[in-house]
């Protein structure tokens, strides 16, 4: 009789762990692990996107020439395009301070996840690439790396913008991910899992009778 319960509220404790697993985090532009870049541009670098269902940001990254680390600082920093006066949070990464490679990018987290609601419109602006850290430039060549809209929560829109060492202004013929520089990892916002009632039932089965068991053991 013990280890029948015991087995019902472990399955039960599954059920309920599994329904509140969380996705697994969304990297927006994704570049191929040892990409190498194909230009030497030290100003800013800006793609834009468009948020369609509320989202979390939990990184910044930045493109890594042949994914060997940085040999130059890079600032990379998210904008909201109706204020660009300012940017909304910023990473640094340096050759002491280089983040964790995914892909051919790397990644510093954030200090708290930033929330994005639907309707959001953003910029990813990174700089500071050149000589002996190049950044990829889909003009040229038919770059190797992608985005990823995470089902719909996201659109990559217009065809990039260059210039200056803040938010850039010069507009680039595109596409939407024209350059490997800046990027993020981001993952949907979802409301507190509420678990069924046939498994809160099965659960409070499972716990009562192993309270039963447990008392009728001590007393007999």
């Amino acid at each position: 009789m013990k280890n029948v319960l015991l087995t019902i509220c472990l399955g039960v404790a599954l059920v309920v762990m599994t329904s509140f697993a969380e996705a697994t985090p969304i990297v927006a532009y994704e570049v191929p692990f040892e990409t190498a870049g194909n230009q030497t541009y030290s100003q800013a670098l800006g793609m834009n996107f468009d948020v369609h269902s509320d989202i979390n940001i939990f990184s910044l990254g930045a493109f890594d020439d042949n994914s060997d680390g940085f040999n130059r600082e890079i600032k990379v920093r998210l904008y909201d395009r109706s204020n660009t006066a300012s940017f909304l949070v910023e990473k640094i990464f340096t050759t002491g301070n280089t983040g964790s490679l995914i892909g051919g990018s790397r990644f510093l987290d954030l200090d708290s996840p930033l929330f994005l609601s639907a309707g959001f419109e953003g910029a990813i602006v990174a700089y500071g690439y050149g000589i002996g850290e190049r950044n990829g430039n889909k003009g040229s060549v038919s770059g190797s790396w992608t985005t990823n809209d995470g089902g719909g929560l996201l659109s990559f829109v217009d065809g990039g913008f260059f210039g200056g060492t803040a938010y850039p202004t010069r507009t680039d013929s595109g596409p939407a991910d024209r350059y490997a520089a800046g990027t993020f990892i981001y993952d949907a916002v979802t409301p507190t899992p509420v678990p069924e009632p046939a498994t809160v039932f099965l659960l409070s089965s499972g716990l009562a009778g192993l309270v039963w068991y447990k008392r009728r053991h001590r007393n007999s």
